[in-house]
């Protein structure tokens, strides 16, 4: 792996401090090595995707304000199933990180699109990917989360995820569709990939726990 693809983060989670990864948590005691082939290639054209090619995105303004970016062309499948992989390897781990995963019936079909390379059956599960635009916001990863009911996703099932490099997925787990205002929203095949811009990681709902990492770790 090239060593970009390494970043150092600090984990919300008591007793593990900084350390590095390659775009996440990883459970090395979860699927043998030659079925950790298979997540391979996504998360190859994943880091590809979101990492090696940056020059590809183009910022996105409104009133002078930067409020994303985005891809003119890319792979939706590809995408996709590296968030369909994200989603199983975190559902099916025992790791303390990904105990607020709680896929259900899901996580059989969600295999089974794995397995067969294929994003059909999946049809349901949409994401959104965000990121933040600072230093600060690139450089530390949380633990994934259900999102609380209200706001973007109503009472719909989502998990919001913490990639590092600042990147932020939001990934609805429901049969029901997102509605009303929201609902153009999801990245789209055929349509160009948008990158949401979140606030700097000092004005964000995340900053309170980000001070109370950094002061755990001087101790």
């Amino acid at each position: 792996m090239d060593k970009a693809d390494y970043m150092e983060m600090k984990s919300n989670t008591e007793g593990v401090f900084t350390q590095k990864v390659w775009i996440g948590w990883y459970d090395n005691d979860l699927v043998c090595a030659d079925c950790e082939k298979l997540f391979l290639p996504f998360d190859t054209y994943a880091s590809e995707l979101l990492l090696q090619n940056e020059t590809r995105h183009q910022k996105m303004f409104h009133d002078k304000k930067l409020i994303g970016w985005s891809v003119d062309e890319f792979d939706f499948a590809k995408l996709k199933l590296f968030i369909l992989s994200i989603l199983w390897r975190s559902g099916a781990s025992n790791k303390t990180q990904f105990r607020g995963i709680e896929l259900g019936k899901w996580i059989d079909v969600i295999k089974k699109c794995i397995s067969e390379n294929s994003i059909k059956g999946a049809e349901s599960i949409s994401f959104i990917i965000a990121r933040f635009p600072d230093d600060i916001g690139r450089s530390f990863l949380l633990n994934p989360h259900k999102e609380k009911k209200g706001g973007l996703f109503s009472d719909l099932n989502a998990y919001r995820f913490y990639l590092g490099a600042g990147y932020i997925l939001y990934i609805k787990v429901d049969s029901r569709p997102i509605l009303g205002q929201f609902s153009e929203i999801p990245v789209a095949e055929g349509m160009p990939l948008r990158i949401l811009c979140r606030q700097d990681m000092l004005e964000s709902a995340e900053s309170m726990v980000m001070k109370k990492i950094v002061l755990a770790t001087q101790k």
